[in-house]
């Protein structure tokens, strides 16, 4: 698993949304003793791809990359930034 993850985020722009979400969970969820564990420079890579193309992961759920950034110790910023701004932009109505 190691070595396919790492190949993977060797690769990133060749993931979609799905596959990419998916590679974050299992790095988050694996066993850290056994499992891949990112750099801070894969996981900075990770969050400007999603930022990219922040619609495709809107869709996928963004809410797992999110929760798999912190379980990975990585804050990503530039994303809750983001979801802030649309938060405020959004209009709510009050029934």
């Amino acid at each position: 698993m190691t070595q396919v993850a790492s190949h993977l985020f060797d690769n990133l722009k060749d993931l979609d949304a799905i596959s990419l979400l998916h590679l974050l969970k299992v790095c988050a969820y694996s066993d850290k003793t056994m499992s891949f564990r990112p750099t801070y420079a894969n996981l900075t890579t990770v969050e400007d791809k999603i930022m990219y193309t922040l619609p495709d992961y809107l869709k996928a759920d963004i809410s797992v990359a999110v929760v798999s950034f912190f379980k990975l110790d990585y804050n990503p910023i530039k994303i809750i930034n983001e979801l802030n701004q649309m938060f405020k932009l959004s209009i709510f109505n009050k029934d």
